[in-house]
């Protein structure tokens, strides 16, 4: 008897044990739309030698304002750090411009340090939440967005699907150790070198600036943000940092392939080739040219390639920070707009 005492107190202990683990998990853990989670409704600012900028971010931790699930928006942005707006007050953005000047509705779900995989996740958890625009927008940045991803496996993010409750946690929820169960999958994924669905994101310690939230607040890494420069490279250099290759081309065509398959039927996609300034300054050419065409040439035919190759100049870009300044969004949505609204580029193009 006493045997099957011990038993009873040793299950109920490693229960305990468990349930408290799942328990306080969720102090570092969280679900969310975002890659990278802040508190939903907040602020921060961005300061920089070129800018100040203040990010309002909405009910779902994006910038811009509140989603209405169950509302069709004309338009939905996804994409990362220039699409998002980085540097650039909310009202001179690309996704305000749209509204504003062609009077669209609007979602950006972009972020910061984001590529197509994460633009992948973001539309299955946003298909599972009811929502539906006539048009969704890809942004794929050459300076980063074919990074960490040649040698991952992208199967298992591609088959997916997600519940009609992916952001919700509840009793059932830590009754199924959906925390503890998240771990151990990401980390079997991460062994196998697979990319995995962000069921949960890690919290970090709210911080009104944006750079030492970015950061973690390390001295070291926020001094150099905040005095970033510009420097030259070769296209040699320039493709190994990038990661541009062969494989990473032909991977990032299959998710933005797959991310035309998961749109509605009456939807449009278009997808947006962002050069950074390495090409407007004309340091890339041939090999470089090579890849973007190849890239091109792997997206399916009924997708709207809208290449900002040749449009863009370098007066539209933060000199050192490198992102669209206020003059880039305006000129991207220039050009953006006819697709949107007439089905070809506007003729007003950097007005």
């Amino acid at each position: 008897m006493k045997r099957y005492s011990n038993f009873i107190l040793a299950a109920v202990a490693v229960l305990f044990s468990v349930y408290l683990c799942e328990y306080l998990l969720g102090r570092y853990i969280v679900k969310s739309l975002a890659d990278h989670y802040l508190p939903p409704n907040s602020v921060q600012t961005h300061v920089s030698p070129e800018f100040t900028t203040t990010y309002s971010y909405n009910n779902y931790a994006i910038r811009g304002d509140g989603y209405e699930p169950g509302k069709r928006y004309d338009v939905m942005l996804l994409g990362d750090s220039f699409l998002f707006g980085q540097g650039v007050d909310i009202d001179r953005t690309l996704a305000s411009l749209l509204e504003h000047d062609a009077g669209l509705t609007v979602l950006n779900a972009s972020e910061i340090v984001t590529e197509p995989p994460s633009y992948f996740h973001k539309l299955g958890i946003l298909d599972a939440l009811g929502f539906r625009a006539g048009h969704y927008v890809v942004g794929i940045f050459f300076g980063n967005d074919f990074s960490r991803i040649e040698n991952r496996n992208i199967e298992h993010i591609l088959s997916y699907r997600y519940d009609a409750n992916a952001l919700e946690y509840d009793l059932l929820s830590f009754l199924g150790l959906e925390r503890l169960r998240y771990l151990v999958y990401a980390a079997y994924r991460n062994y196998r070198g697979d990319f995995h669905v962000h069921k949960f994101e890690r919290k970090k310690a709210f911080r009104k600036d944006w750079i030492e939230w970015y950061t973690g607040n390390n001295k070291e890494r926020t001094a150099l943000m905040y005095n970033a420069r510009f420097v030259k490279r070769t296209e040699a250099e320039y493709l190994s940092l990038t990661q541009i290759n062969e494989a990473s081309v032909r991977k990032t065509a299959i998710i933005i392939n797959a991310m035309d398959d998961a749109i509605p039927n009456d939807a449009q996609l278009h997808v947006l080739l962002i050069p950074d300034r390495h090409y407007v300054k004309g340091d890339l050419s041939k090999k470089y040219e090579s890849f973007r065409q190849l890239f091109i040439s792997r997206l399916k035919s009924d997708i709207d390639v809208v290449d900002l190759h040749g449009v863009m100049s370098e007066a539209m870009y933060f000199p050192n920070d490198g992102h669209w300044n206020a003059l880039g969004h305006r000129a991207v949505a220039g050009y953006l707009i006819g697709r949107l609204v007439g089905g070809k580029d506007d003729v007003a193009f950097g007005g």
